[in-house]
C-alpha cells in the first residue's frame, strides 16, 4: 500500500525576532500563504497541515490555512514536538515532512527530490543539507516521530522537532545535497526572521512578479547573480543563523 505522506508546517504569530512576520505581505499575499501554496505543489504529498498554537490570538493563521484548503491543527506553543506528533497521528500519516512557515521561497521540487531519495534509501530520516536557509525541509517516518515524542525530555528537544532524531547516532540518515555538492547555504539566505530578510524577500518577490508562486531555486539564484546588491540586503544574517544552529545542537 502506498504510504501517506503529510507535510506539516509549524506556524505562530509570536516570533521572538519579528512578531507577525508570516502575516506580512509579499506580492499581495501573506508570507504564510506563499508557504502553503508551495507545499501543496509537492507531488508526493497527500495532505498539507498548518500546525499552529491553540490560542485565539493565533486565529489569523488558521483563517489563512482554511482559505487555502489546508488542514488547520491547534496544539502546544512550547512543545512543538507534541504538536507535530498529534497532528500527524490525527492525519494517519506514515511519513511526515517538516517545513517552517518562515520560508516563502520554499521549493517543492527540492522537497520532492528529498522524498524520493529518502524512500529509495530505506532510511527513516532525510534532510536537505547545504541548501539556502529558507528551503529547509526534513522527512521522517511517523514511527520515528512517535519514538522522539515518547523519548525526548530536554526542553530544546521538545521545541526543536527533529533535534532528538539528529542526536541519535544509531539512526541512519540521508541528506539531499545541491547539484555538484555546492554549499548554497553558505552563500544564500532566503528565510524570513529579521527586518533585513523582509527587505530582501520583498525585493525578490517584486522581481518575480507573476511567477512568485512558481519560481524555483534556480530562478532565484539567477536574479541574485544579475543583481548581487540584493543578496547583500540580508547577507549579514547568514553567520547569525549558523551560530544559532550551533547553539541549538549543543544544548
Amino acid at each position: 500500500m502506498t504510504p501517506k505522506i503529510v507535510c506539516i508546517i509549524q506556524a505562530r504569530r509570536r516570533s521572538t525576532r519579528l512578531p507577525d512576520k508570516i502575516l506580512k505581505p509579499l506580492s499581495g499575499r501573506s508570507a504564510l500563504a506563499h508557504v502553503l501554496s508551495r507545499c501543496k505543489a509537492i507531488p508526493s504529498v497527500d495532505e498539507v497541515i498548518c500546525a499552529g498554537v491553540d490560542d485565539p490570538y493565533e486565529q489569523p493563521i488558521f483563517d489563512i490555512a482554511v482559505a487555502h484548503s489546508v488542514t488547520a491543527f491547534r496544539g502546544s506553543e512550547s512543545d512543538v514536538l507534541a504538536r507535530y506528533y498529534f497532528a500527524a497521528q490525527k492525519a494517519g500519516a506514515d511519513w511526515v515532512m517538516r517545513v517552517t512557515s518562515d520560508c516563502p521561497l520554499f521549493d517543492p521540487t527540492v522537497a520532492e527530490e528529498l522524498i524520493q531519495l529518502t524512500l529509495k534509501s530505506g532510511h527513516s530520516f532525510g534532510s536537505n543539507a547545504d541548501w539556502p536557509h529558507g528551503l529547509d525541509c526534513e522527512l521522517f517516518t511517523f514511527s520515528l516521530l512517535e519514538e522522539a515524542h515518547k523519548s525526548a525530555t530536554n526542553a530544546f528537544e521538545r521545541e526543536h522537532v527533529t533535534l532528538w532524531m539528529k542526536r541519535d547516532k544509531s539512526l541512519q540518515k540521508i541528506h539531499h545535497r545541491p547539484p555538484g555538492e555546492q554549499k548554497l547555504g553558505e552563500a544564500y539566505r532566503w528565510v524570513f526572521d529579521y527586518p533585513e530578510d523582509y527587505r530582501f524577500l520583498s525585493a525578490v518577490f517584486d522581481r518575480l512578479g507573476g511567477d512568485a508562486d512558481t519560481a524555483r531555486w534556480q530562478e532565484i539564484v539567477a536574479i541574485l547573480d544579475r543583481e548581487p546588491d540584493l543578496q547583500a540586503l540580508n547577507a549579514g544574517r547568514i553567520e547569525d543563523w549558523q551560530q544559532e544552529n550551533t547553539r541549538i545542537h549543543a544544548s
